[in-house]
């Protein structure tokens, strides 16, 4: 079949070296696929573990993030209900404190001497010697003991309330009972001497009506003829229950309008150093 040695190995000696190089191409392919899946394999492997680590310090991280919230929680927890315990014993004795001063504030009210009403209709041209000398036998005198009652009783009580109701309700009350017992000590005492001047023109009486009042208030009050009396008292009472009212309500502190109390204070100081 073969003519010569020659042509056997020229057709061999090909297929020798191309199923060489196929097996060589093969091997070296096979290695190469098997280092990669080796590799691959390996570096799941450490990726599964840098995972789980990371996951397990994750979890320990977070238990420790949510152990620290749990205390910070519970601390918190306990500041706000020590808080708030405090702010309600707090609240419920302020409720108390002008509760007390407002019941001393109607006290002054209900123990006011009777002459009042007629002081209240009474024209200025009336007043003097006319009112001093007794000529109108509706007006009764004001005795001491009616002076002690409107100032007694749960009034003087009311200074124990004045740290927690406040300083600006306190000044108020204590304008209203200045200027009470000023206009009946002013009355007692032209009553002694024959001659009552009108409250509303003594030093004393107007400085407390002006310390409670604005410009335009005072203004208003001046341009009175009748119902002087009623009316700042009245006024006065107006303020206290609204500021105590926004107080109750927690739409202002205890501290509110403190200059405002401070100079009614000094008012009231002044007035009382200058007697009657």
């Amino acid at each position: 079949m073969w003519s010569s040695v020659t042509e056997i190995l020229a057709v061999v000696l090909p297929s020798l070296f191309t199923g060489g190089a196929l097996v060589v191409f093969l091997a070296k392919n096979w290695f190469l696929e098997h280092l990669r899946s080796s590799i691959r394999s390996e570096y799941d492997q450490k990726l599964e573990r840098v995972k789980a680590d990371l996951s397990a310090r994750n979890a320990t991280q977070i238990e420790e993030l949510k152990a620290s919230l749990a205390k910070d929680i519970s601390v918190i927890s306990a500041v706000q209900k020590s808080f708030s315990d405090s702010y309600n014993s707090a609240q419920t004795h302020r409720v108390q404190s002008i509760k007390e001063l407002w019941d001393a504030l109607l006290c002054v009210q209900r123990n006011t001497p009777a002459v009042f009403t007629f002081l209240d209709v009474l024209p200025s041209t009336e007043y003097g010697e006319t009112l001093g000398t007794r000529k109108f036998k509706t007006f009764s005198d004001i005795s001491q003991d009616d002076i002690m009652k409107m100032i007694g009783g749960k009034v003087t009580e009311a200074q124990s309330h004045r740290l927690l109701a406040g300083e600006y309700l306190w000044s108020l009350f204590s304008a209203y009972l200045a200027l009470s017992a000023r206009i009946a000590i002013h009355f007692q005492s032209g009553r002694a001497n024959q001659n009552v001047t009108p409250w509303y023109e003594d030093s004393g009486c107007i400085s407390i009506v002006q310390s409670v009042c604005t410009a335009s208030e005072f203004a208003k009050f001046q341009q009175l003829q009748f119902g002087r009396i009623t009316s700042i008292r009245g006024f006065i009472e107006s303020k206290f229950l609204s500021s105590a009212n926004r107080i109750l309500n927690g739409q202002a502190s205890s501290d509110i309008a403190i200059e405002e109390a401070n100079r009614i204070v000094s008012a009231i100081m002044i007035a009382n150093q200058n007697g009657s």
